[in-house]
C-alpha cells in the first residue's frame, strides 16, 4: 500500500498541546497550558505582521509505503511487515525573545519558516543579520519500521487456539533526523529585547515597536547587554531512537 498526503497546516494556534518549541524551551505538552494568547507580542512577527504562518508540525509532503508477506509452512504462519515513511521537514525559524520572557518570542521576518544568520562583532558588540533563509525547513524525515509475527497451533482438537510470538522494531535503521534547532539568537537566560521606553506608558515599553516592526540588529546592539547564543541554529530535538518490542499472544 502506498499513500501520499499533501497538506498545509497554517494559523496562529498550534493546538491544546503546544507544539511550538519556542514556548518554555521545548513546548508545553499539557492541554491548555501555553502562552499563545497570554502576551500580545507573540501574535506579531518582527516585521509587524500578524503571525499566521506554517505551524511547527507542518509537513506539506508525506509519503507512506507499507507491505507485508505471510508464509504458511507446516501448519504454522510467519508474517513479515515493513513500513517506510518519507516526509518533508518542518519549518526552521528564528524566534526573538522580547518584552518580558524568553518564551514570549516573535518569529523573525514575515512568518515562521524564516531563519536569520545573526552574528555579532566580538570587538564592538555590534549585531548584524548576515543572511536570511526564507521558507527554511528541517532536513528530510525518513523512518523504517519492521515487524515479524510467528504463530502456530497449540491444540489438535481446537483449531482456533494459537500462540503467536511478535517482534516489532520502530526506526529499525536507528536514523536521527533533526526535528528542530535552537531558535533563540540571544545567549543569556532571562534576557530579551526590552523596548524600554521610560514614561511612555505604565509598562515603560514601546508597544508600537513590537506591533509595527523593528530592526532586530539595531535593537540588539542598542540594548548593549545582548550576546549571540552559541547554541543558536544547532540541533536540539531529534527523531526517536530505535525502539524494539517483543510480545506473546494467545488466541482461543
Amino acid at each position: 500500500m502506498v499513500t501520499y498526503t499533501y497538506s498545509r497546516l497554517y494559523g496562529n494556534f498550534s493546538g491544546l498541546t503546544d507544539t511550538d518549541v519556542t514556548d518554555a524551551s521545548g513546548g508545553r505538552h499539557n492541554a491548555n497550558n501555553n502562552r499563545t494568547f497570554d502576551i500580545p507580542e507573540m501574535q506579531f512577527t518582527t516585521s509587524g505582521k500578524v503571525m499566521d504562518g506554517p505551524l511547527a508540525t507542518d509537513r506539506p509532503n508525506v509519503l507512506n509505503m507499507s507491505g507485508y508477506y505471510t508464509l504458511r509452512w507446516f501448519g504454522m504462519q510467519t508474517s513479515f511487515g515493513v513500513i517506510q515513511t518519507v516526509a518533508q521537514g518542518t519549518p526552521k525559524s528564528t524566534c526573538v525573545p522580547v518584552v518580558d520572557s524568553t518564551s514570549a518570542c516573535q518569529f523573525f521576518g514575515d512568518q515562521r519558516g524564516t531563519f536569520a544568520n545573526i552574528v555579532q562583532d566580538p570587538t564592538t558588540g555590534v549585531f548584524s543579520v548576515a543572511s536570511v533563509e526564507k521558507n527554511a525547513r528541517m532536513p528530510l524525515y525518513t523512518q523504517t519500521d519492521f515487524s515479524l509475527n510467528h504463530s502456530f497451533h497449540v491444540s489438535k482438537t481446537r483449531e482456533q487456539m494459537r500462540l503467536a510470538l511478535e517482534f516489532n522494531a520502530q526506526n529499525i535503521l536507528n536514523q536521527h533526523a533533526v526535528l528542530s534547532v535552537n531558535p533563540n539568537p540571544f545567549g543569556r537566560n532571562n534576557e530579551w529585547l526590552s523596548f524600554s521606553a521610560p514614561g511612555l506608558n505604565p509598562l515603560q515599553v514601546d508597544v508600537n515597536k513590537f506591533l509595527t516592526g523593528y530592526n532586530l540588529a539595531g535593537e540588539a546592539t542598542a540594548q548593549g547587554s545582548m550576546v549571540v547564543n552559541s547554541r543558536y541554529g544547532l540541533p536540539f530535538l531529534f527523531q526517536g531512537a530505535r525502539n524494539l518490542r517483543l510480545g506473546i499472544r494467545f488466541t482461543f
